[in-house]
């Protein structure tokens, strides 16, 4: 098999060789768009990518085939991938590429972000679905070259896919992993958010607390005023859940009094938010302190 693999190697030209090792980044195979932004560069021009990809499939060494969201898509067996890998190496551009390669599936991960709680999010789920190995393999580069920065924006962008694909176990590993970076940042509120649903999913809900505690805090020193609120319903909701009802009211009062004040600084969607704390106190009102007339009030 190498000898053979050797002998179609040397039958390329020198532009064949250079986009054959570059495609063995990808795991599970590539869109033309993908290829041309991850293998072009130094000695291949972008719109030469399409044409090297169809001499390469002539010659047998990367497939063309439908994938599941209707786009071509290449890919190479894994011998061949192993051998075009070995190749890159040897180039000495490998870690530029690869870097393209996160680049790319980074910027892909975060725009597909906020469609995954919108009404195109079965679409950017089986998108993200189809490309989830070749998320996972960037993420595993930022996060062995501790690219902590990274591997917070790859953990935002993800944990909602995880979530509801059932990547509960895998996703909380990821999180996990990311968090150990340390950066006090707004990716890591958000991670942290991502982190207590997953835990809360898995049932584990003095792990949440503990999560959703350190993104409060954290939320209040970096003064993101959305990710206050949100860690304190989080809490709020947990603690009537626990039946710790005082220690609920508080949240739920404090995380009202965020609500009002991103109100009337003209903050975009505090009006779900201040439903949900309004209900429960409303349910605690007329539950644990008997007075209907301020459950009635509240709701």
């Amino acid at each position: 098999m190498r000898a053979t693999l050797d002998w179609s190697h040397k039958l390329l030209s020198e532009t064949e060789r250079t986009l054959l090792r570059r495609l063995s980044v990808f795991a599970r195979g590539e869109t033309l768009a993908a290829a041309e932004a991850v293998c072009s560069g130094e000695g291949i021009e972008q719109d030469e990518v399409l044409d090297l990809l169809g001499a390469l499939v002539d010659k047998s060494l990367v497939v063309a085939r439908m994938g599941t969201d209707g786009a071509m898509r290449y890919w190479m067996l894994e011998t061949i991938r192993r051998y075009a890998k070995e190749k890159l190496e040897e180039s000495g551009e490998a870690e530029e590429t690869r870097g393209r390669h996160a680049a790319f599936f980074l910027a892909l991960a975060e725009e597909a972000e906020p469609e995954l709680s919108g009404p195109r999010s079965a679409l950017w789920i089986r998108l993200l679905e189809e490309e989830h190995d070749n998320l996972r393999t960037p993420l595993s580069w930022v996060l062995e070259r501790q690219k902590s920065g990274l591997g917070l924006r790859f953990g935002a962008a993800l944990w909602r896919f995880w979530l509801a694909e059932g990547h509960v176990r895998e996703g909380r590993r990821w999180l996990k992993a990311i968090l150990a970076g340390g950066e006090r940042t707004k990716e890591r509120v958000n991670v942290l958010e991502g982190m207590g649903w997953l835990a809360q999913y898995q049932g584990e809900i003095e792990r949440a607390k503990t999560t959703y505690t350190e993104m409060l805090e954290l939320s209040r020193d970096l003064g993101i005023g959305g990710s206050v609120a949100t860690a304190l319903n989080s809490l709020g909701t947990m603690a009537v859940s626990q039946g710790n009802n005082e220690r609920a009211k508080q949240y739920l009062e404090e995380n009202l009094s965020v609500l009002e004040r991103l109100e009337e600084e003209g903050k975009p969607g505090t009006a779900l938010k201040r439903y949900h704390a309004f209900n429960l106190l409303g349910v605690l009102a007329l539950n644990e302190d008997g007075d209907p007339a301020r459950a009635a009030a509240l709701w």
